[in-house]
């Protein structure tokens, strides 16, 4: 009872398959949580932290914002579907036997098909809100269909499982992180204003990437420890999740500690005053300085000043409004 048999074959894909859909969403999520971040560290009185289900790529001088993530969340999917439903096959046509019953040789490409669609609508939806006029969507409806994205991909990994001990609890915990993805999103949703729910979504999706990667390495290595009907195997899965929910985590925070250090007190970075989306002062001048002053001295004399210029001279003594 206590050696392990030769490994079995596992039944849920291939290595690429594992580590190709792992690197995107580690990549997503990469980008997701430094958006996340330099948007909280940037964030003020003036304009507190809102979440967003998606952030704009800025680009050239003025910084113009185009939607790339979601404009990529739509080709990606499009591609994955087409490759899922013809490569590997003769056609999505085989979905049925000659005696009438499903093709399970080609199930698996329609559940991933599935699960592409509804990341594709909800690129969909964030294009619209993007291109469509102020008010055109409900607020929230782009937390709302990213979540349901990410539900619809839990449910057909949790109809997924199969196998042995090991393939299973490798998969369930995959599922796990799925659907704690998806209710985050609903959360966000419900408290668009929370810093904490955007950058766990980030940091479950980070998590969801390097587990495909984990799976991978686990089932398709030949490594005796891990043979998929010896116990010990499913034993020792959650030790090596939690490893790396807690590293994940750890780093995460570390990041975002570095990065407010930086923006607070580098030399030349953006101000903190200042939305990540506005091309605004990087660093102040001599000029700019005697300009606020004269704006503050204008207050103190009864008229009106700038709101940003006040903010610039807190910003500079090392203070937010």
């Amino acid at each position: 009872m206590g050696a392990p048999s030769v490994s079995m074959r596992p039944e849920h894909g291939t290595w690429p398959g594992h580590v190709l859909p792992g690197t995107f969403f580690l990549m997503w999520s990469s980008w997701w949580l430094f958006s996340t971040f330099r948007l909280h560290l940037q964030s003020s009185g003036q304009a507190p932290f809102r979440s967003r289900a998606w952030f704009p790529f800025s680009w050239g001088v003025r910084g113009r914002q185009l939607p790339l993530e979601p404009a990529l969340k739509v080709l990606l999917t499009f591609v994955g579907i087409n490759a899922e439903l013809w490569a590997g096959h003769t056609s999505y046509r085989n979905l049925y036997t000659a005696d009438g019953r499903f093709e399970t040789g080609n199930l698996q490409d329609w559940q991933h098909s599935a699960m592409y669609v509804a990341f594709l609508v909800s690129g969909l939806v964030d294009l619209i809100g993007f291109y469509a006029p102020a008010g055109t969507l409900p607020p929230g409806t782009e937390h709302a269909f990213l979540g349901i994205a990410f539900a619809a991909e839990g449910l057909l990994f949790g109809f997924h499982l199969k196998g042995t001990p090991l393939d299973w609890s490798l998969h369930f915990l995959l599922v796990v992180l799925v659907f704690a993805a998806s209710l985050v999103c609903f959360g966000e949703y419900r408290f668009p204003g929370s810093f904490v729910l955007t950058a766990v979504r980030g940091q479950l999706v980070m998590l969801q990437g390097i587990w495909f990667i984990q799976i991978a390495e686990i089932l398709f290595k030949d490594k005796p420890a891990w043979a998929p009907d010896y116990h010990a195997s499913a034993m020792m899965v959650p030790v090596v999740f939690v490893t790396w929910t807690l590293s994940v985590l750890f780093a995460t925070l570390a990041v975002h500690v570095a990065l407010g250090l930086l923006i607070r007190r580098g030399p030349g970075t953006r101000l903190a005053a200042f939305p990540a989306s506005a091309p605004g002062l990087t660093k102040i001048g001599k000029e700019d300085e005697e300009l606020v002053q004269e704006q503050i001295g204008g207050l103190r004399s009864g008229s009106s000043g700038s709101a940003i210029e006040i903010a610039a001279v807190f910003a500079r003594n090392g203070h937010r409004l």
